[in-house]
């Protein structure tokens, strides 16, 4: 349990310390998203040339703790930037400790239901994410084998292009949990938490003056969450019910975060230092399913004419090509895989 809390809340603290430092920007919350989305994204990009040779598992979990060893030891030794615990405005007036206590209430209650009533039964869902971490744990190979019946298949274009069953894989053996307890319990309700920081950063974003309508907006968020679990494709059903599955978290946090920091970087004149920023974005984004690259793509193009139409201006085209450029090398992986294995494209 201590790897695990180091695997989610050491390593995205000290990797957004990290890119604080090299973006230039104050740290705070929204550092620490991007810590945990950068550990993703880093694994993505160690994950697709090893799973193309067939390196086995252990090599990939070798090569990806080396990496993030490394650039938490940069974080600590070469930033400048305090460690410490975000800037965050506790409630002044009685109106806004009523609000506060509203939304703790209710996430208590959230954080009750991911624990105790998350989706435990076999579906389809879990064949894909959770048996297929199983497989890779005990066979070695990195999500080659059938979830079905564990049989060897080989890399399959389809659903080797993207890392997630893998990354819960990586979770559950350097914790030493199983990977239903991390996928069913652990991850349930660490991404319960990045959820309603991403919610707050956007009520922030909205609210910039006025704390009382941060919480207010977060209460009803928060309600809606609780009572929109009407539907699997509900993204309220995923963050309470499925949070552990890709899609799930896709849809739940780095979505919402990508359209918030889409906005910001979008509405300001081209800075370097922000490519960096908008490449965690648009590789986590990839690394879950391959309808998360498609909806990148969208994601960038509506954010580019929306952004272009507020500013009345056309925001930087190297800010579009790096938000394109992870989805489409994955889509020409993608393609060169199926033509090598197959002989053609295969969907």
């Amino acid at each position: 349990m201590i790897m695990m809390l180091i695997h989610l809340v050491v390593v995205p603290l000290l990797l957004g310390r990290l890119i604080a430092y090299v973006s230039g920007d104050k740290w705070g919350l929204v550092h620490i998203v991007y810590g945990l989305l950068s550990g993703m994204a880093i694994f993505f990009v160690v994950y697709i040339p090893l799973m193309a040779f067939e390196a086995s598992f252990t090599v990939l979990c070798v090569v990806y703790s080396v990496i993030i060893l490394a650039l938490c030891a940069m974080s600590l030794i070469k930033s400048p930037v305090p460690l410490k615990a975000p800037e965050i405005r506790l409630p002044q007036w009685r109106t806004e400790w009523v609000y506060f206590g509203i939304f703790v209430v209710l996430a208590v209650l959230q954080l009750y239901f991911a624990i105790f009533y998350t989706a435990t039964n076999q579906t389809y869902d879990d064949y894909e994410y959770v048996v297929s971490a199983v497989d890779t744990i005990t066979s070695d190979r990195i999500n080659a084998s059938y979830s079905l019946d564990g049989t060897y298949r080989g890399v399959i274009p389809k659903s080797s292009m993207n890392s997630w069953s893998t990354y819960t894989a990586y979770l559950a053996k350097t914790s030493g949990l199983s990977v239903p307890v991390v996928c069913h319990t652990v991850l349930s309700v660490a991404f319960l938490v990045f959820a309603y920081i991403v919610f707050y950063l956007i009520a922030s974003f909205l609210f910039l003056d006025s704390e009382e309508n941060r919480l207010i907006f977060m209460d009803i968020v928060s309600i809606a969450v609780i009572f929109g679990s009407y539907s699997h494709n509900a993204i309220s059903f995923r963050l309470l019910a499925t949070a552990w599955q890709g899609k799930a978290v896709l849809a739940a946090v780095v979505i919402p975060f990508a359209i918030l920091e889409m906005a910001r970087i979008f509405s300001e004149n081209y800075e370097k230092k922000q490519l960096l920023l908008l490449l965690i974005i648009s590789l986590s984004g990839v690394t879950f399913t391959m309808l998360g690259t498609g909806l990148m793509l969208i994601l960038c193009a509506s954010m580019y004419i929306v952004m272009s139409l507020y500013r009345k201006k056309s925001v930087s085209l190297k800010y579009v090509a790096v938000c394109i450029l992870p989805a489409l090398v994955q889509v020409m992986m993608y393609v060169l895989l199926s033509y090598k294995i197959y002989g053609g494209l295969v969907t």
